[in-house]
């Protein structure tokens, strides 16, 4: 072991020597190598698709119609404020189709030339609330009303002429949303007049 290690102790300096001279032959190699070598870069190509469109309808370009102007819905002054426990619907033409009463005028008991007779129109329609305890036990039925309409077009009473439900509180309920309704008067020769109008509730599956 001592001679090893005094023969590596001599070597030495000739070793370091010679490691020297090849690390520097390495580094002018690859410098000389490096000069001659020529290095292009070149951009990757992104494939393309061509896309083709045949027979391209022409647009025509117009101006839209200005909406129709809304229509002015005529509501009395001198009204009392709904009760806000009813609730309002738009109102179904067809659902004042069945009422029972024939306009008035034509030849009746005045004769030709009597006076003109238009019939009133909701204008804010009260559906009746079906109440809770009739809802549960299956009630059906319609309650059929007579209404006073005055030349204001406040209903000033309502009258029931049938109730095929049975039930006093459906009949009620009908009552109290036939009176807070309202109505554009009906009118004789122009003139608003007190009128009774016949009006049919329904309740249940046929409501």
């Amino acid at each position: 072991m001592p001679k090893k290690f005094e023969l590596a102790k001599k070597n030495y300096v000739r070793n370091r020597d010679i490691a020297t001279i090849a690390a520097l032959m390495l580094v002018i190699l690859l410098m000389r190598l490096s000069n001659e070598v020529e290095v292009i870069s070149r951009a990757p190509k992104i494939p393309t698709r061509l896309v083709t469109v045949e027979n391209i309808p022409k647009t025509l370009h117009s101006r839209r119609k200005p909406p129709p102007a809304r229509p002015a819905v005529p509501i009395p002054t001198d009204e009392e404020t709904i009760p806000e426990d009813l609730t309002l619907e738009p109102i179904d033409p067809t659902f004042f189709m069945e009422s029972d009463d024939d306009g008035g005028g034509g030849e009746g008991d005045r004769g030709l030339g009597a006076p003109t007779l238009t019939p009133p129109r909701p204008i804010a329609w009260v559906i009746p609330e079906f109440p809770a305890s009739e809802k549960k036990r299956g009630v059906n039925g319609e309650v059929k009303l007579s209404l006073e309409i005055a030349p204001t077009g406040r209903v000033l009473q309502a009258v029931v002429l049938e109730n095929t439900t049975g039930s006093a509180l459906c009949a009620q309920a009908a009552v109290k949303a036939a009176l807070a309704s309202r109505y554009i008067p009906a009118k004789e020769d122009g003139k608003p007049v007190t009128y009774w109008h016949t009006q049919v509730y329904r309740f249940g599956a046929s409501r």
